[in-house]
């Protein structure tokens, strides 16, 4: 899969990302996250209202399940379950607490 190629392009070759936007699905919103030669990951996830919320910074590749444990720790719900009014929207003031490596 892709992971293992990732992996080898970090770890066995060397390649250095000098540009990358990557995104994948946690709790049904979009994370977003990108590196710009030479600075860190930049983590953001799509709130409810479609603005981008800043979830942190990461040396590398950010961690799909750190990211969802992350929302999880700020009581951030399914998005199916905030789209239904049971639970709170995911908006920038949702978040508190915010990535670590």
């Amino acid at each position: 899969g892709k992971a293992k190629f990732v992996k080898m392009l970090d770890e066995e070759i060397g390649f250095v990302d000098t540009f990358s936007l990557q995104s994948f699905v946690v709790r049904g919103s979009e994370v977003k996250y990108y590196k710009t030669y030479p600075f860190d990951w930049r983590i953001f996830v799509v709130g409810d209202e479609g603005e981008d919320i800043y979830l942190g910074e990461s040396k590398a590749r950010p961690d799909y399940n750190k990211i969802d444990a992350l929302l999880e720790e700020n009581g951030v719900a399914l998005k199916y379950v905030r789209d239904l009014g049971s639970k709170a929207k995911l908006t920038k003031d949702s978040i508190s607490t915010f990535y670590k490596e």
